[in-house]
C-alpha cells in the first residue's frame, strides 16, 4: 500500500510538471499562430486555429487527470500515516 501511494504521489507529479511544460509551449505556439496567419486567408486562420486550441484542450485534460492522480497518492499516504499512528 505503501507503494503504491508514493508510486501514484511521484507519478502524477511528474505528469502534471511534463504536462504543464507542454501546455506552456503549446500556449505560446498558439500564440505564433495567430500572429503567423493574420495575413493569410481566414479559412486557413481558423483551422490552424482549430488545431492550436484542440491540443490545448487535450493538454488541460491531461493535467487534470495528473492532478487526480497526484491527489490520490497523497490521500494514500495520509490514510497509511493515520493507520500507522494507531
Amino acid at each position: 500500500m505503501l507503494v503504491i501511494g508514493i508510486s501514484c504521489t511521484f507519478l502524477g507529479f511528474l505528469l502534471l510538471i511534463m504536462f504543464s511544460l507542454l501546455k506552456s509551449t503549446a500556449q505560446k505556439r498558439f500564440d505564433l499562430v495567430l500572429k503567423s496567419y493574420g495575413k493569410n486567408s481566414e479559412d486557413r486562420k481558423k483551422t490552424m486555429v482549430k488545431k492550436e486550441q484542440a491540443i490545448i484542450d487535450h493538454l488541460h485534460t491531461y493535467i487534470g487527470i495528473s492532478c487526480i492522480l497526484l491527489f490520490l497518492g497523497v490521500i494514500t499516504l495520509v490514510v497509511l500515516w493515520l493507520i500507522s499512528l494507531t
